[in-house]
C-alpha cells in the first residue's frame, strides 16, 4: 500500500510537472506571437516615418529652390522698378519742364517706360502643395514659410491694379508707335524684363513732339505719374526685404535639410 502510494504520488507530480511545462511552453508561445505583433508593427511605423521623412526632405528641397529662384526674381524685379523710377522722374521732367526740341523721342520712351507694371509672384507651386500635407511639421519653420509667402501677397495686393498713369499713357500714345518701343525697346528673358531709353527713333519721330504736347496738356497724367512712382517706390522697398528674408530662408532650410 505504501508502495502504490509512492507511486500515485510520483505520478501525480509527473502529471503537475508536465501542465507547468505545457503553461510554460504556452506563454513561450504567447509571448513569442506578442513580440513579433509588436516588432512587425514597430517596422511598419518606422517604414511608415521614414517615408513621411524622404517626403518631406524632397518636398523642402524644392521649396527651397524655388525660393532660390524668387531671389533672381525679385532682385530682376528690384532693377525693372529702379528703371521706372529714373524714367518716371524723366517723364515729369518732360512733362512739366521746358518742351523737348530734339529730345522728343527720347523723352517719349522715358514716358512710356514709366508706365510700365510688374506682376508680383513667387514661385510656391511646391510650397502650396506641401501646406496640403500638413508639413513641414518643424513648426519654427513652417511659420517662417507662411511669413515668407505672406509677405509676397501683400505686395501682390499693392501691385493688383494697374496704374492709372499706365492706362492714361498708353491710350494717348499712337498704337504703331507702342508696337514699335514694345519691339525695339523692350524685351523679355523668362520672366525678366529689360527697358531700354536708348532705342532708335522710327523714321516718324518727328511726331514725338505732338504726343507729347497733347499728354502735357493733361493735368491729369501728371498726377497720376506721381500717385504711381510713390507706389513703385513702396513695391521697390518691399521686394528689397523680400530678398534679405528669401536668402535667411534659404539658410534655414539648408540647415534643417543637412540635420536630416
Amino acid at each position: 500500500t505504501v508502495t502504490n502510494d509512492r507511486g500515485l504520488t510520483l505520478l501525480g507530480r509527473l502529471i503537475d510537472s508536465l501542465h507547468q511545462r505545457r503553461l510554460g511552453f504556452f506563454v513561450a508561445e504567447l509571448l513569442l506571437v506578442i513580440a513579433g505583433v509588436l516588432i512587425a508593427l514597430q517596422l511598419d511605423q518606422w517604414k511608415e516615418t521614414r517615408a513621411e521623412n524622404v517626403h518631406e526632405f524632397e518636398f523642402l528641397k524644392k521649396v527651397r529652390t524655388d525660393i532660390e529662384t524668387d531671389v533672381v526674381d525679385l532682385t530682376d524685379n528690384v532693377k525693372m522698378l529702379a528703371a521706372v523710377t529714373s524714367f518716371g522722374y524723366t517723364a515729369m521732367e518732360a512733362l512739366e519742364g521746358r518742351p523737348c526740341i530734339d529730345q522728343c523721342w527720347s523723352e517719349l520712351v522715358a514716358i512710356f517706360q514709366a508706365s510700365q507694371w510688374i506682376d508680383v509672384e513667387l514661385n510656391q507651386t511646391s510650397y502650396e502643395d506641401i501646406k496640403r500635407t500638413g508639413l513641414p511639421r518643424d513648426m519654427a519653420l513652417r511659420n517662417e514659410l507662411v511669413t515668407y509667402y505672406n509677405v509676397s501677397d501683400q505686395a501682390r495686393k499693392i501691385s493688383a491694379d494697374l496704374p492709372r498713369f499706365r492706362e492714361l499713357i498708353r491710350s494717348s500714345i499712337p498704337a504703331r508707335t507702342q508696337e514699335y518701343m514694345w519691339g525695339e525697346c523692350f524685351s523679355v528673358q523668362g520672366r525678366k524684363q529689360s527697358l531700354n531709353g536708348d532705342c532708335a527713333p522710327p523714321p516718324n519721330a518727328d511726331q514725338s513732339l505732338e504726343v507729347i504736347t497733347r499728354l502735357r496738356a493733361n493735368p491729369e497724367i501728371r498726377t497720376s505719374l506721381t500717385y504711381w512712382l510713390s507706389t513703385v517706390s513702396i513695391l521697390k522697398n518691399m521686394l528689397h526685404e523680400q530678398v534679405s528674408e528669401a536668402e535667411t530662408v534659404i539658410d534655414d532650410l539648408s540647415s534643417f535639410l543637412a540635420s536630416r
